[in-house]
């Protein structure tokens, strides 16, 4: 099943970046010219793009080299500067894959650089305005704030903060005292 599809959408693939890059300048200048593209141009640009996309977020991840998102930096921008979309369900998930892989990198090396890595693969995909679901990235974040005590770890907090998850639990000393019995006195302290 997947090898019958995976060659046939490969050659299509193929096909549309090829008819991207063979018509690329001349629908660049129509979307400046202010032509909107027929539907059938703005998918061929739109897959290809997202295609490009993911093949360069991919290679960084296996050469480990997640924080140097340059050549991706480079696409997310011509996709904005084109008003394209990359919000396609497949690349969705292949985003949401690849930042749950670089926060369980980070949570299991405990590694500034890897919180950081994480940290910017967020905000690139951020950049693109993409739907992207991180639920499988903040649990595996929550769990690693509250049994391993990385919370006070400053990298942990800006990637926990960045991945929507509540403040609080960046701060093991504010949750700490919202448990606590309040009473007027300690309140006003």
């Amino acid at each position: 099943y997947e090898i019958v599809f995976g060659q046939m959408t490969e050659r299509f693939s193929e096909q549309y970046e090829y008819l991207y890059e063979e018509n690329r300048r001349k629908i660049e200048m129509l979307h400046e010219a202010g032509f909107e593209l027929p539907t059938e141009l703005r998918a061929a640009a739109e897959f290809t793009m997202s295609r490009r996309f993911v093949e360069e977020l991919q290679r960084h991840e296996r050469r480990n080299d997640r924080a140097a998102y340059g050549e991706a930096l480079i696409i997310a921008n011509e996709v904005k500067r084109l008003g394209y979309r990359l919000d396609q369900p497949r690349v969705v998930r292949r985003f949401e894959q690849m930042v749950w892989r670089a926060v369980r990198r980070a949570v299991e090396n405990r590694r500034a650089e890897d919180f950081r890595a994480a940290l910017s693969l967020i905000t690139l995909l951020s950049t693109l305005g993409l739907n992207v679901k991180f639920e499988r990235a903040q649990e595996e974040l929550y769990f690693a704030l509250h049994e391993s005590g990385a919370a006070g770890q400053k990298d942990a907090g800006d990637l926990a903060l960045a991945l929507g998850l509540s403040p609080v639990l960046v701060q093991p000393t504010v949750a700490t005292n919202i448990g606590a019995a309040e009473t007027p006195a300690s309140i006003a302290t």
